[in-house]
């Protein structure tokens, strides 16, 4: 089915280029971790522990493992990417029982044909405008970029099937924001920011996988890896759980197998939920908490999937936005409306083909999608195909394939500051922070979420504070960090944040717990001295713009400041 004009809404393109076309270099330090598939040669074949030794304690890395950068003498947990060459990834997650990995595993237990397949992998924190994405081996990108529509290289078309053979190891960045964008070809295109092996082409920083990966028509064995989750700025919190993915589906795959050909691994139907007995879809989302897994978070029917039957849709990218909310037996749920969840589907599944439950248009493997808005709806296309300089069969653009590029992994990133997910980073961040518990006590993970955790070093603390403070301010354009003693974040310390302070002084934290806005500067639950030393320390009534000299507190203003807080420190002690 082809696009039509009145199918299609383009947001201000313009203002999509300003604001989101950045360079790539930002998003390439982040901690990525990520998986494979059992046909990468890494992965060893179908199977648990029987591929590469890892490059942290010789483990070996399966289909099902949750990787990172073998980075030599890196840390173990998430490491940056780094340039080429580079020894195998590292396991930070495995797939089996008893794996010997250092966050635990996934507990899951081979599936029909022996695989233990993870295609798809999220923290549940995944929000922002940044979205991120990866395709298999036999994606070639739009070739109207290769007939001369504006592109940006290395892009899908220039590192895909037709060019380089590397784009399945690849990860690229779309062009603009992760909003709704509903085009036709030739769309935005993104741009390759994390190369497998980190060597040329296209030269980024890498991870450790084998590149290139060539077309290899229905040979289980590839010649490179295929990474096929992926989340691109994972804390080492996040791996203390909870951890959602999906497995793969039974049914077979017409480039892979060919068609009517053996099924692929089929791990979800080998699988069942630890709490109900009941075995997989392929177009489930799981879930592992720290304490019970693998058990269902959102059911393939919840998705607007397997409608033609059983395990007939393989969901193989994810990016969701957990709320939060446990059921009766302490296990996150999906809540359609509440939690945002964005999938795509495999190549051969049922659901491809049919309408989406928005448009209209026929669904793509490379589309990126909404669960449905009615119970029994179809899935609604979020951002097609070809904005993201993908192959469809419904525009054309496959150069002669006979199937759509497969997106097969998905992340959406926004920036470390943004605690509550709402694009800004201010003072309601800095009250999510303090929702974790005393600062000044230190609260350990697991429990707050580990988006609070700013310095990685698995607690939130006062130090988390400070780093939000620095990164918020960079983020907010400005060259030194906001200051303790700013109740409104307005680059001054003055009178106003002082009476903000004395107003809610409350040594005791009797009408605790309080926020940054009431003089809190410490996290804790009080208002105290504490406090006022901050803010007494930080006074800038002229503002701290970053070509001054920390400023000195005016001599009248800090006397007013002294008095009032000892008037109050005298009512209180008369009220006792």
């Amino acid at each position: 089915m082809q696009l039509r004009p009145r199918n299609i809404f383009l947001c201000s393109l313009s203002l999509v280029f300003l604001l989101f076309f950045s360079q790539v270099s930002t998003w390439a330090q982040r901690g990525p971790t990520f998986s494979i598939d059992y046909q990468s040669p890494t992965g060893g074949g179908p199977g648990p522990l029987n591929g590469t030794k890892d490059s942290f304690v010789g483990i070996e890395i399966d289909e099902g493992s949750i990787l990172t950068t073998g980075i030599p003498a890196g840390a173990v947990s998430p490491n940056p990417t780094s340039p080429g060459p580079l020894p195998a990834p590292g396991v930070l997650v495995g797939s089996v029982p008893g794996s010997g990995a250092p966050f635990g595993d996934l507990n899951l237990l081979p599936g029909c044909k022996g695989a233990v397949e993870v295609d798809a992998l999220s923290y549940g924190r995944d929000a922002g405008w940044k979205l991120f994405f990866s395709v298999d081996e036999f994606a070639v990108g739009d070739v109207a970029f290769g007939a001369g529509a504006p592109s940006t290289p290395p892009d899908v078309f220039s590192e895909g099937g037709f060019g380089n053979s590397e784009a399945s190891a690849d990860v690229f960045k779309f062009n603009g924001p992760a909003v709704s964008t509903i085009m036709a070809s030739p769309g935005l295109d993104s741009k390759a920011v994390l190369d497998g092996d980190g060597l040329a082409p296209p030269g980024l920083p890498g991870v450790g996988l084998v590149e290139p990966n060539w077309f290899n028509w229905g040979n289980p064995a590839d010649y490179g890896d295929n990474l096929d989750a992926v989340d691109m700025n994972t804390r080492t919190g996040h791996l203390l759980g909870p951890i959602f993915y999906s497995l793969d589906s039974y049914f077979p795959d017409t480039f892979e197998i060919g068609l009517g050909g053996d099924p692929n691994a089929g791990t979800a139907m080998g699988n069942v939920d630890v709490t109900t007995g009941i075995n997989f879809s392929g177009g489930d989302v799981l879930v592992k908490t720290a304490t019970v897994g693998p058990t269902l978070y959102a059911s393939a029917a919840s998705l607007g999937l397997d409608k033609f039957g059983y395990d007939t849709d393989d969901l193989d990218a994810l990016a969701l936005l957990d709320d939060g909310k446990l059921d009766p037996l302490g296990n996150p749920y999906f809540t359609p409306g509440n939690d945002r969840l964005l999938f795509s589907v495999r190549r051969d599944s049922a659901v491809i083909g049919t309408p989406d439950g928005l448009y209209g248009i026929s669904i793509e493997p490379g589309d990126i999608l909404l669960p449905p808005t009615s119970p029994l709806g179809q899935p609604g296309i979020f951002i097609t195909a070809e904005a993201l300089g993908l192959a469809t069969i419904r525009s054309g653009t496959t150069g002669g394939q006979n199937a759509g590029d497969d997106l097969d992994a998905l992340d959406v990133v926004g920036v470390p500051c943004d605690l509550n997910f709402d694009t800004f980073c201010d003072v309601a961040d800095i009250d999510s922070l303090y929702s974790a518990g005393d600062l000044v006590a230190t609260v350990a993970l697991p429990g707050p979420p580990a988006d609070y955790d700013m310095d990685v070093d698995l607690d939130v603390d006062n130090d988390d504070l400070t780093a939000w403070l620095s990164e918020a301010a960079t983020y907010n354009g400005f060259a030194n960090s906001y200051r303790r003693g700013d109740t409104e974040l307005d680059r001054d310390v003055d009178l106003a944040d002082f009476l903000s302070l004395a107003g809610n002084f409350d040594p005791a934290g009797a009408a605790g717990p309080h926020p940054w806005a009431h003089g809190n500067f410490d996290g804790d639950w009080d208002v105290d001295l504490a406090d006022f030393n901050s803010l007494a320390t930080n006074f800038a009534a002229a503002g701290y713009a970053p070509q001054m000299s920390a400023s000195v507190p005016e001599p009248s203003a800090m006397l007013l400041a002294l008095l009032a807080i000892c008037s109050a420190q005298l009512c209180l002690r008369r009220r006792n």
